[in-house]
């Protein structure tokens, strides 16, 4: 029998997060399918913590600390993609090396599905993914996402899944 993986708890990111965050958002391990997205200082997480932060102060929501017990194994959630009145989402998730494969990334998007059509109004949600990080659309899949169009970025070819009402 394997281990029994306690049930993530999703919060509001805090300041006192920034090394949590900036050990998996520069791990190399992270980023194999963007490496220039890979945080080379500590600067660049304290930025998009200060991002998020900002999204929850002007939307009263956005991308959660995701925890199992231990501390902060990632971050996910979602966030307006331009204007909201568009009514479209940016879904995000990123779950340290070690923990992956254990069904944070799928409860983090099943939560944000959640919160997109109970308390958004049904709004709807996009990943981008690259095309060949196979257990990234995986994850979307299981959630419900299907495939809507593909696109160049950075030399590489993205994936739009998106899941409607």
């Amino acid at each position: 029998m394997g281990d029994i993986v306690p049930t993530p708890r999703l919060r509001r990111p805090a300041v006192s997060d920034l090394e949590a965050y900036h050990a998996f958002m520069s791990d190399e391990r992270m980023w194999a399918f963007h490496p220039t997205e890979r945080h080379t200082d500590i600067g660049q997480t304290h930025r998009f913590l200060a991002w998020i932060d900002r999204h929850w102060e002007q939307h009263g929501f956005g991308y959660w600390s995701v925890e199992d017990g231990t501390g902060v194994v990632g971050v996910g959630g979602v966030c307006w993609i331009g204007d909201p009145a568009d009514r479209l989402l940016n879904g995000f998730y990123q779950i340290r090396p070690e923990s992956q494969g254990q069904g944070y990334a799928t409860f983090v998007l099943r939560a944000s599905v959640d919160l997109a059509h109970d308390r958004l109004n049904g709004a709807s949600i996009e990943l981008h993914v690259h095309r060949h990080n196979e257990p990234s659309i995986a994850v979307g899949r299981k959630c419900g996402f299907e495939r809507a169009k593909s696109e160049p970025a950075d030399d590489q070819e993205m994936l739009i899944l998106r899941r409607d009402r």
